[in-house]
């Protein structure tokens, strides 16, 4: 039981040291970032779980493992899985092309964006367009923005605002300041 709560620890001591490190080294590549800082906290772990007892101070006799080598082991494989799972949020969330787009409408406020703001905005060095194959019918069907057809412009729906100020504010947590897709 002793590595799965220092395993969980770590991680919550890991979240506020992602944020203040995005922010404060303004990185245009996160993932690099993390796992760096994710094995600052894998040596951290291993020290503290080789430094404290067995029962950390408070655990009952029923909790405590004997077999401390598999306990310290299971904590160190949980501790990469909630990594995972961190980075899994983080892309998904901060990451993804769609996520993008709806925030670049928010951004525009009430009026919305017109087709060709977005596609200059998700165009790729060589020119290419990125969002009318698939992106944007995609969000239209699933709710998260409409289109006015008489003037080609996209706005979001209440569902697509609520995604959109969420991705925000993971943004400015993490300090993302990448543009389109």
């Amino acid at each position: 039981m002793k590595g799965i709560i220092l395993s969980v620890a770590c991680l919550i001591a890991f979240l506020p040291c992602a944020m203040f490190a995005s922010r404060l080294l303004n990185v245009t590549r996160h993932a690099r970032l993390f796992f760096k800082l994710l094995l600052v906290i894998s040596l951290a772990y291993v020290v503290t779980f080789l430094a404290l007892p067995s029962d950390l101070g408070y655990l009952p006799d029923s909790l405590v493992s004997h077999y401390t080598t598999m306990d310290g082991l299971l904590g160190y494989i949980m501790l990469w899985l909630n990594f995972h799972s961190f980075l899994t949020t983080f892309y998904g969330i901060n990451g993804g092309f769609s996520m993008c787009l709806l925030y670049e409408i928010y951004r525009s406020g009430p009026q919305g964006l017109s087709t060709e703001s977005l596609a200059h905005k998700f165009q790729t060095a060589d020119g290419t367009d990125k969002i009318h194959a698939w992106r944007l019918p995609r969000l239209i069907e699933t709710g998260y923005i409409a289109q006015d057809p008489g003037h080609s412009l996209y706005t979001l729906t209440a569902k697509g605002a609520w995604v959109a100020r969420l991705t925000l504010w993971l943004h400015r947590i993490f300090a993302m300041r990448k543009k389109g897709g």
